[in-house]
């Protein structure tokens, strides 16, 4: 099983190339790219923001 690598909000903002307070409007509003949490952590997966990302392209 290959790792995935864990991102901060802050680093997902980054990535995503939105603010962390997007994310978190995104977040309460069931929007978004997928995230995880581990007890009061909030964490993204790198590869799931980028298939996220792929999923909004507009054709």
């Amino acid at each position: 099983m290959q790792k995935k690598l864990k991102l901060s909000p802050e680093e997902a903002a980054r990535h995503v190339g939105v603010s962390v307070a997007t994310l978190e409007k995104w977040r309460a509003r069931r929007f978004g790219p997928p995230f995880g949490r581990a007890g009061r952590r909030i964490f993204y997966f790198e590869d799931d923001l980028s298939e996220w990302l792929a999923a909004q392209v507009v054709r």
